[in-house]
């Protein structure tokens, strides 16, 4: 039925359920799937669309009635760029290149195909109804939302403006090493968060 509905149901999905490879472009038991993706739905009281994160994000703050700097989102890592590898001393720093991976012809082709819908039909509908959600959610709220989406986004570009490229990789653009090295969450995730408190901190004064 696809990754995201079995990873996200509470209890265990029989296998084949919704596919079967033995009938490859067909979907199995269409009324149960449907009576699964609800019980996902009802199960959380909150899913947000990775292709919409800033209008998740500012959701989910307004529904919690919490600051939008508690939700602040700033884009790192992307592809082709460079990023620092971690050495654990400063002299063995250094900068690599992220690779660019283009999705090979066959499987662009594959993505179209009727077997690999009716594989995923599950997750499409969970997806499909999770945005329809967060549509429904972003016109109760009306001019509410609008106001928090634009104090967020102006909350973004603060950071970027302020810490530039301390934030992410940890590299510039022509991959060289920033310093002083910004400290991270975990390995590579989440560096550069102290300058974004200092950003939040100057905010509060």
């Amino acid at each position: 039925g696809g990754y995201q509905f079995k990873y996200l149901h509470t209890r265990m999905i029989k296998p084949y359920t919704v596919w079967h490879p033995d009938n490859a472009t067909d979907v199995r038991n269409v009324t149960l799937t449907h009576r699964l993706i609800e019980e996902v739905l009802t199960k959380y009281d909150y899913l947000m669309v990775a292709e919409r994160m800033d209008e998740s994000l500012t959701v989910l703050a307004l529904l919690m009635d919490v600051p939008m700097e508690t939700i602040i989102l700033v884009a790192a890592k992307r592809s082709g760029r460079y990023v620092l590898n971690r050495g654990t001393e400063k002299k063995s720093y250094y900068c690599k290149k992220n690779k660019n991976f283009a999705t090979p012809t066959a499987v662009k082709e594959y993505l179209e195909t009727e077997e690999w819908i009716a594989m995923n039909y599950a997750d499409e509908v969970l997806y499909r109804a999770v945005n329809y959600s967060l549509d429904l959610t972003i016109e109760t709220l009306g001019s509410k939302y609008l106001e928090g989406l634009k104090e967020m986004k102006a909350l973004v570009d603060r950071v970027r403006q302020y810490c530039g490229e301390k934030i992410g990789s940890g590299c510039t653009k022509d991959g060289k090493v920033i310093y002083p090295v910004q400290d991270c969450y975990l390995d590579d995730i989440g560096c550069g968060y102290r300058c974004i408190d200092e950003v939040i901190a100057q905010g509060r004064q």
